[in-house]
C-alpha cells in the first residue's frame, strides 16, 4: 500500500505524523512524500523534509491513500496539476485525508461538490468561497465516501480515522492508539 502525502513550505507534520507512526514497519506498508515544485522543503515546525517526489512525477495508479496536512496551503492554490491528480484519485476511489486547511485543496479541485466536509477555512477567508458546493460539518473529523476532512486540532482523531479506513489495525489496537496519543495510557 503506497501512502503518499503532500508537503510543501510551511505545511503542519504533526497533523499526518502519527499515522506514520501507527504505520510505519507494517508490512507493504510504503510511506511517499511529494511536494509540488521543491525537492526540499521545510515545515511549520523547522524540520526539513527532503522529498521522495514531485508532482509531476506521481503516478495516479500507484496511489493507494494521498494526505494532504494543513500549514501555509492557501501558497498552493493555483497549481494546474494537483487538482488534476485529485479528480483522478478520487474517481478511482482513493483514500484522500486532508486536514486543517488542507481541504481548501480538494474543493479547489472540486472533489467537495456535494460532500460533507469540515476545515479550519473560515467564512472571513476568501478561500471559502471555493466550498460554495459542498457541506460544512462542525465536527473534528468528517468521512464522506473516499473522503476524510479534519479540522486541525483533530489531527489525532483524523489519524485513526485514515487508518480505521485502512483496515489495517484492529478496533482495540485503534482504542489502544487512541487513549495512548490522548490519555498516555
Amino acid at each position: 500500500m503506497n501512502i503518499y502525502t503532500l508537503v510543501y513550505d510551511r505545511f503542519a507534520q504533526f497533523e499526518v505524523t502519527f499515522i506514520g507512526w501507527m504505520l510505519n514497519g507494517r508490512e507493504n506498508i510504503n510511506f511517499k512524500t511529494v511536494s509540488l515544485e521543491n525537492q526540499i522543503v521545510r515545515g511549520e515546525d523547522g524540520f526539513t523534509i527532503l522529498t521522495d517526489y514531485l508532482l509531476k512525477d506521481v503516478n495516479p495508479e500507484e496511489v493507494d491513500v494521498f494526505l494532504i496536512p494543513g500549514g501555509e496551503v492557501v501558497a498552493q492554490l493555483g497549481n494546474q496539476q494537483l487538482p488534476t491528480l485529485l479528480q483522478q484519485l478520487n474517481e478511482r476511489n482513493v483514500l484522500i485525508g486532508s486536514i486543517c486547511h488542507g481541504p481548501v485543496l480538494l474543493a479547489e479541485a472540486g472533489i467537495l461538490k456535494e460532500k460533507r466536509y469540515t476545515s479550519n477555512c473560515t467564512p472571513d477567508e476568501k478561500e471559502y468561497t471555493l466550498f460554495t458546493d459542498a457541506h460544512f460539518i462542525d465536527e473534528d473529523v468528517v468521512v464522506d465516501g473516499n473522503i476524510i476532512t479534519a479540522k486541525g486540532n483533530g489531527y489525532v482523531e483524523f489519524s485513526i480515522e485514515v487508518t480505521k479506513q485502512l483496515n489495517i489495525i484492529s478496533d482495540k489496537g485503534l482504542d489502544s492508539l487512541y487513549n495512548f496519543m490522548k490519555n498516555s495510557k
